[in-house]
């Protein structure tokens, strides 16, 4: 039976997205428009390293490009490309109305 290790409840909302990075990182994604970048290196006591509030509705889907780029789509119709090369200041570097 599998057990569980550790929980995050970072988000005021459900989680609609979630994608791995490397193994030690994770990013979800909210209705309450947030992003959430998670270091699980200690899988029992996994932590917030940063966090993305460039959307203005809830986060739809997420797509990683590579170790220092990812992609998100919402329900405020924009795309949105992020630099998170530093986890704890994630950049957005471009942005597409859909």
């Amino acid at each position: 039976k599998p057990k569980e290790l550790g929980s995050i409840n970072a988000h005021e909302s459900w989680v609609t997205s979630l994608i791995k990075i490397d193994d030690d990182t994770i990013i979800s994604g909210s209705p309450d428009n947030t992003i959430k970048i998670f270091d699980i290196s200690d899988k029992t006591k996994p932590k917030e390293l940063g966090s993305i509030n460039a959307h203005q509705a809830g986060i739809t889907s997420l797509i990683k490009i590579d170790e220092n780029t990812i992609i998100s789509g919402s329900n405020d119709k924009t795309i949105k490309i992020f630099d998170i090369s530093d986890k704890t200041k994630p950049k957005e570097i471009g942005s597409i109305n859909a």
